[in-house]
């Protein structure tokens, strides 16, 4: 597949070309000692960043850290969460690199062939917009909150540090390290901006990559949609003059249109079944992660409130901003693949929906096969036995037997 052009697909491809996140699965791209470059540097960051978090981890094995309160224990628990989930993306995407490169020609506005879906292309123009909209809005406020979170430790140290020489200066995230509260505090400079290379590492890895899969649900759904309009219309966009042909070349034509688009519908649901099988730990894991993130949240937030601290709002500025940067991204993933599987079966009905009164006998079976295959293939993402991922699920994530659940299944999967 050649490299594609921001006009071309119904994602937000301009986004990732500039996050160089395209760039990573392009087999074409330059190569270092015959290893792909993006590829490289990005290993070559992961195994940084896991060295820098086994070295941060190492405070809870030494006597120089002073006592971590509750707060801190919790927000700790929070960003090594967030950097573990960030981990599992992008090795799980480096892993399938070559499956989420030809995922890309989903993406394509000529990625259906038959005359009645390039006839309703405007419905991937409506999606993309809407796409690009929401990738764009999420990606912002997630880049305002790492804004915000690096601001307000400069300010606490500003103004609300005392004179004490075994208190730590505040940093982005707080993260504890193996070394006395003199030595983290001479070379404060330089654990902030280590903090900072984790926060970029975040919105590279996790937020890029949620919005990077966000569009891709977007892609299918709209083609999926492409695909049911399509069938509605089988027989029924034909002009006057067609009509006065005779029954025959109306049958044949219709036969056609049949054919075509069931082969599209098939090229959908091949690439359907490739994104869930790369992504579908992703989304489990993410979910489990995140309901346990908003529980950790909400409890750093009220164990603060009730705090007797000066400026403490500084504090549950951070939390607040972070809380709704999790619950937008667990519900963008359970509002999508809801509507994702509301489309798929929604083909039934478009076919039910075509003029098949007028068809003959062999364009009727063809119908009824059709709609077995669909019914056949119920495909979808589970986050239990029983629990599909969808707004349903999202409604009940702070239940605790629904989590024990998810990471039952996880684990058995």
């Amino acid at each position: 597949m050649k490299w594609l052009q921001d006009h071309e697909v119904a994602i937000n491809l301009a986004l990732f070309k500039r996050y160089q996140f395209y760039h990573i699965f392009n087999p074409n791209s330059s190569k270092i000692l015959n290893y792909d470059s993006y590829k490289f540097t990005n290993v070559l960051f992961i195994v940084v960043v896991t060295s820098y978090n086994i070295f941060s981890a190492m405070c809870f094995f030494t006597d120089t850290v002073d006592t971590i309160d509750s707060i801190d224990l919790l927000l700790m628990i929070f960003i090594y969460s967030i950097i573990i989930i960030s981990l599992l993306k992008i090795c799980v995407l480096l892993f399938n690199a070559d499956q989420i490169w030809d995922l890309f020609d989903l993406t394509r506005f000529d990625f259906l062939s038959s005359r009645l879906c390039r006839k309703n292309v405007g419905i991937l123009y409506k999606y993309r917009d809407r796409s690009i909209t929401i990738t764009n809005l999420y990606q912002n406020y997630s880049t305002l909150v790492f804004i915000i979170w690096m601001i307000v430790p400069l300010v606490l140290n500003t103004f609300a540090m005392t004179e004490s020489p075994n208190q730590r200066y505040h940093n982005i995230f707080n993260m504890q390290y193996p070394v006395s509260a003199s030595i983290y505090n001479n070379y404060y400079y330089i654990f902030y901006l280590m903090e900072i290379a984790m926060g970029i590492f975040v919105l590279n890895y996790s937020m890029i990559i949620d919005n990077f899969l966000i569009s891709l649900c977007w892609a299918i759904i709209a083609q999926y949609e492409v695909i049911t309009t399509a069938f509605e219309n089988i027989g029924n966009d034909c002009k006057l003059e067609k009509l006065q042909k005779g029954k025959k070349n109306n049958s044949f034509e219709a036969y056609e249109d049949l054919k075509s688009i069931i082969m599209d519908q098939k090229k959908i649901y091949t690439k359907l079944k490739s994104f869930y099988r790369v992504v579908w730990i992703i989304v489990i894991f993410l979910i489990i992660i995140d309901s346990v993130l908003l529980i950790i949240l909400t409890y750093s937030f009220i164990m603060i409130c009730s705090s007797a601290e000066s400026f403490s709002i500084f504090n549950i500025l951070k939390i607040s901003t972070a809380f709704f940067v999790f619950v937008i991204q667990l519900y963008l993933y359970c509002y999508l693949f809801d509507v994702l599987n509301d489309k798929k079966e929604s083909v039934n009905l478009g076919i039910y929906s075509c003029d098949w009164t007028r068809m003959d006998l062999k364009l009727k079976k063809i119908l009824l096969i059709a709609m077995k295959f669909n019914n056949a293939n119920q495909l979808k993402i589970k986050a239990t036995p029983n629990k599909i991922v969808n707004l349903q699920l999202f409604s009940s994530v702070g239940d605790d037997n629904n989590l024990q659940h998810c990471h039952g299944y996880a684990q058995n999967n």
